[in-house]
């Protein structure tokens, strides 16, 4: 099945950064990011805009977090702002 907009990927990245969180020690969040992935095959703007939260929240603790696990949330953060901005919407806050 063709992932035309992403939401499968985003989901699986999703699912992937709350995997790392939880083996650098940081439960709480893994939880929030994994629970953002809970709103997949719902409204598109909701899964985005949940994703967007939680990855916010993530990039937050920046200086207490494996690069690599930034860096992840880094990149799906700004592939989330562009979609919003493809569809002429504001981010949520």
């Amino acid at each position: 099945m063709e992932d035309k907009y992403g939401y499968v990927k985003l989901k699986s990245t999703l699912e992937n950064i709350a995997d790392k969180l939880n083996k650098e020690g940081y439960d709480d969040l893994a939880n929030e990011v994994l629970r953002a992935s809970k709103f997949y095959g719902g409204m598109p703007s909701e899964f985005m805009g949940e994703s967007w939260l939680a990855l916010r929240k993530v990039l937050a603790c920046k200086n207490e977090l494996s690069s690599e696990t930034f860096e992840l949330a880094e990149s799906l953060c700004k592939e989330i702002k562009l979609g919003f901005e493809r569809v002429g919407q504001k981010l949520p806050e």
